[in-house]
């Protein structure tokens, strides 16, 4: 990796465990993460006026990826929100964060493609495994099963599930995308363009959710009188973490080295929520989140 790259994914990092900070600080609603939603993508629609000609192109099929994407986008913020709302930023982070790796894996053995799941990969799984189960813990002799019965685990691994289904819904979609050769705007244009249409597909299923209900309109005042700058700050953050680790594959000779860097966020997550939140820290959550990076570094190079 050239320096250009460790520095564009270190601030992308720092950006998106930032993020979370604030709006883990601002307790937030789904509501908070719509008017997040919606700064974040009107930033980024002159992309969208740029390129409307080519985005013109997209086929119907990518279209109807885009707005299950876009539902499980909105998804994912419903659980976040909700994740920081019951529990700890340093416990939901990583779980929210690692578990994906796990479920996506798993769907890709279902589907019979195990030949493509190598050693170093299932190893990942394993630690990653292990260190979720050590993470909630106070004590490592306090193994109980009921540890993991609460909101803030339900929470976390429901916003991994949505990560997931989006994640995969998008490598479809964009190898769809990148195999139409008159749509000309070259990897990062076709994937900034693809994630601004996303997070507006996102944004209008979150404002379904929320006008559609009392509690959600009363939310979504309360977030124009009390939360509205972290609401902004967090809207601006959202989309710039993911453009420069766009930009950063330019500069590397293998994209493994990217996914693999990513993972710097997590003991950020963890550090910051220490640090910033003044969450409590014990042994066997460094420990867990320690794990779970060198985890999902394995499943990156393998």
């Amino acid at each position: 990796m050239t320096l250009t790259a460790v520095f564009l994914i270190t601030v992308s990092a720092i950006l998106h465990a930032g993020w979370n900070v604030i709006s883990k600080r601002a307790h937030p609603t789904t509501a908070f993460f719509l008017i997040a939603l919606v700064i974040g993508t009107s930033l980024f629609f002159p992309i969208l006026i740029i390129n409307f000609r080519e985005i013109l192109i997209f086929p119907t099929q990518v279209w109807l990826l885009l707005s299950i994407s876009g539902l499980c986008e909105a998804l994912y913020f419903v659980s976040l929100s909700a994740a920081y709302r019951s529990g700890d930023m340093s416990i939901a982070y990583p779980l929210a964060r690692s578990a994906p790796v796990i479920i996506v894996t798993l769907i890709t053995l279902l589907l019979g493609q195990g030949a493509q799941v190598s050693f170093p990969c299932i190893a990942g799984i394993i630690l990653i495994f292990g260190g979720s189960v050590v993470l909630p813990m106070h004590h490592f002799a306090d193994f109980r099963v009921k540890n993991y019965f609460n909101l803030t685990c339900f929470f976390a691994l429901f916003t991994a599930l949505a990560t997931a289904g989006y994640s995969m819904i998008d490598f479809r979609a964009l190898k769809v995308l990148r195999g139409i050769a008159e749509i000309n705007l070259g990897d990062v244009g076709i994937g900034i363009s693809y994630v601004s249409i996303e997070f507006f597909i996102a944004a209008l299923w979150l404002a379904l959710f929320t006008v559609t209900h009392k509690s959600g309109r009363n939310n979504l005042r309360q977030v124009f009188q009390t939360s509205l700058r972290p609401a902004m700050l967090t809207g601006a953050s959202f989309l710039v973490p993911y453009s420069l680790v766009l930009i950063s594959m330019s500069h590397v000779s293998n994209v493994s080295y990217v996914v693999a860097f990513r993972q710097l966020s997590i003991p950020l997550g963890v550090i910051f929520g220490v640090i910033f939140l003044k969450e409590a820290w014990f042994y066997p959550k460094l420990m867990g989140t320690f794990i779970i990076f060198i985890g999902l570094v394995f499943v990156a190079i393998g």
